[in-house]
Order: C-alpha cells, then sequence, then structure tokens
C-alpha cells in the first residue's frame, strides 16, 4: 500500500493526491493522502473549503481543524445564533448556545480571598475566583470579547467567558494575533495556538510573526523563514 502511495503521489500535487483516493479507496495510506489535501487547499484559508472538506471527508482527524476554522471566520460573518442555524453539526454547539446567552454581557473582575474571578455588569459571577491576576486593562474598563487570557500559578492560559479552559495555563505568556490565534511562549519558545484550543504549531520557534491569513514569518537558530 505504501509503495503505491508513493508512486502514484511523488510529484505531490494535489491532483495526484485527489487520484489516488478516487482510483485507491481501500488503502491505508489513504488518510495521509486526505490529511495533504487539507493542508495544500486549506492554503486559502477559505471558508468554503473548510464547509466542503467537511461535506466529503466527516469522519477524517482533520476534519477537527477544519471545523475550529470555520468556528473563526464563520463567526467573523455572522451573530452567534445565526452560525449555530447555519451550522447545526458544530461540535462546540453547546458551548457556543453558552456563550451566547452572554456575547452582551459586560464582564468584571472581582477579588475575592486574594484571587481574581470575574462577574458580570448584574454581579452574577461566572468564573470563580482562581486566578493569580487578571490584565491591567481588565482593571480599568469592562471585557467584552468572548475569551479572556489568565495567568494561575504565575503562568498563563485561555478561558471563554464560561470558565471554560479552552489552552492550559502552561505558559510564560500568550499573545492575541489575529483571526483567532494565539501566539504561546514556554522557555523562550513560541508556538500558535487556536482560540478553540487546537495547537497549530508547537513552542519550537525563537520568534512567529503574523503576516496575513495564509503566511507567518518565523526565526529558528537566528535564520528566517515563512
Amino acid at each position: 500500500d505504501k509503495l503505491i502511495f508513493n508512486q502514484e503521489t511523488q510529484s505531490a500535487r494535489l491532483s495526484n493526491y485527489e487520484k489516488f483516493i478516487s482510483q485507491y479507496p481501500d488503502n491505508q495510506e489513504v488518510d495521509k493522502a486526505i490529511e495533504r489535501i487539507f493542508f495544500l487547499k486549506s492554503l486559502s484559508h477559505r471558508l468554503s473549503f473548510y464547509e466542503q472538506f467537511i461535506q466529503n471527508f466527516p469522519q477524517h482527524p482533520s476534519s477537527r481543524k477544519a471545523w475550529d476554522w470555520i468556528g473563526v471566520l464563520g463567526a467573523k460573518e455572522l451573530t452567534i445564533n445565526d452560525f449555530l442555524n447555519k451550522y447545526p453539526d458544530y461540535p462546540h454547539r453547546a458551548v457556543w448556545e453558552q456563550l451566547a446567552g452572554l456575547h452582551n454581557r459586560q464582564f468584571y473582575p472581582y477579588l475575592e480571598n486574594e484571587s481574581y474571578g470575574y462577574l458580570d455588569e448584574i454581579g452574577e459571577k461566572h468564573i470563580k475566583a482562581e486566578l493569580d491576576n487578571v490584565p491591567k486593562n481588565h482593571l480599568c474598563e469592562t471585557i467584552q470579547p468572548d475569551y479572556l487570557i489568565f495567568q494561575k500559578n504565575n503562568l498563563f492560559g485561555l478561558m471563554n467567558k464560561i470558565g471554560q479552559i479552552l489552552i492550559p495555563a502552561q505558559f510564560d505568556r500568550i499573545e492575541a494575533l489575529s483571526q483567532g490565534l494565539y501566539r504561546v511562549s514556554k522557555n523562550a519558545q513560541v508556538g500558535l495556538y487556536l482560540q478553540s484550543g487546537l495547537e497549530l504549531i508547537s513552542p519550537r520557534f525563537d520568534l512567529l510573526e503574523y503576516l496575513n491569513p495564509q503566511f507567518l514569518k518565523f526565526r529558528k537558530n537566528r535564520r528566517w523563514g515563512i
């Protein structure tokens, strides 16, 4: 099976992988071919591609990435309720339904037993007072985004407004970039996460810079690449 796969896809073109899964649907390397199709076609970073991929390969592991990107791109165009109506099979539906009820709520940090939590404008507590600290800007203005960078045990993580931990507090630093991306740093190495908690790039670069939805600039061992 592997020999056939290597022979049929040696030029590594998209058309080769598509032809392979059509001609050899029972080959053990089909999942690898689908993974390559996802990688090559996702460079367009179009919502329509992710929708089509899930329709064609709903059981493939890369469909998780496709759904997570739909969550980022689709939410830019639609309200949460409209998004859930358009995508009834969205895997994070239950969480988003809860977020929809809090989307327009204004959040404020509160201090209790020397730890921080968050409550809304009517005093209802949504995130328990278990955090070491909160960003300085949270102390002087309301918080409206659905995602919050938090600090616990001197490390940083990411949670949503219902208190669900998306990125565990295991990093020295977390920064919001764009398109639902978060840059994480650990032991002077930098990686990339999606707001859903999906690790896109493990912390292994000296530096990562966001260029556009398709490309990042990175530095490793004093050398730059894209």
